[in-house]
């Protein structure tokens, strides 16, 4: 990810990375998904708000903001993108295949 990220001018790197992963390691701690046996960049949750926020306001990628809500992560609990609609119609119950990450099975 450092590689990915550096060539982004407001990204701090280590402190930018430390928000980051901490944010991650929240989300991961919170939802304890069973596959998740280390930290992986598909395990950052772009609908959880401080993890969105890092990514479209410290890292300066506020345009990606409409593509991130109607496509992958609806911020409302009441809204759906369209990522997190196809897992509530071809994978009910199950774990999100498009809204997050393929689970490693």
């Amino acid at each position: 990810m450092t590689e990915k990220l550096s060539s982004l001018s407001t990204f701090q790197r280590t402190r930018g990375m430390l928000r980051l992963l901490a944010r991650t390691v929240h989300v991961l701690w919170r939802d304890k998904p069973a596959d998740a046996l280390a930290i992986h960049p598909h395990h950052i949750d772009p609908s959880f708000g401080p993890i969105r926020n890092e990514i479209t306001t410290r890292l300066g990628q506020g345009e990606y903001t409409p593509a991130l809500k109607a496509d992958v992560a609806a911020v409302e609990k009441d809204e759906k993108s369209t990522a997190q609609e196809l897992d509530l119609k071809y994978f009910p119950g199950q774990l999100p295949i498009h809204s997050s990450y393929v689970p490693h099975i």
